[in-house]
């Protein structure tokens, strides 16, 4: 399953509230099929902190006062695994098991065998 991750980034300066300020660094961990990414994000201890159609939640106001931005990152790691695990079985499918349905050319076989 393909992981996302969000981290939270306050800007780190002494205008920065108590709450951005603890949440600076803080990462939400989603995976797909599981906890798939909702219209806010939670925190344990400050509850809803982010919705994306109100914006930052995190000062209890909605004035668009909040400077903090986050990042997300992909990990796709166990995707990619089930992709070639896959490819494995169809390339052994096509080369020693043989198909009723459409087939590939030698040059296909190969050419997938090569992802």
């Amino acid at each position: 399953m393909a992981k996302v991750f969000i981290e939270w980034h306050s800007m780190k300066d002494d205008k920065v509230c108590p709450i951005c300020e603890f949440l600076n660094g803080y990462i939400w961990v989603f995976q797909t099929g599981e906890n798939m990414i909702g219209d806010s994000l939670d925190h344990p201890q400050f509850g809803e902190v982010w919705n994306v159609n109100l914006g930052s939640k995190a000062h209890g106001h909605d004035d668009d006062s909040c400077r903090c931005s986050m990042t997300s990152e992909f990990d796709l790691t166990d995707t990619l695994y089930m992709v070639k695990e896959l490819r494995e079985h169809l390339v052994y499918e096509m080369r020693y098991v043989g198909t009723s349905g459409p087939s590939l050319s030698k040059a296909g076989v190969d050419a997938l065998s090569k992802l």
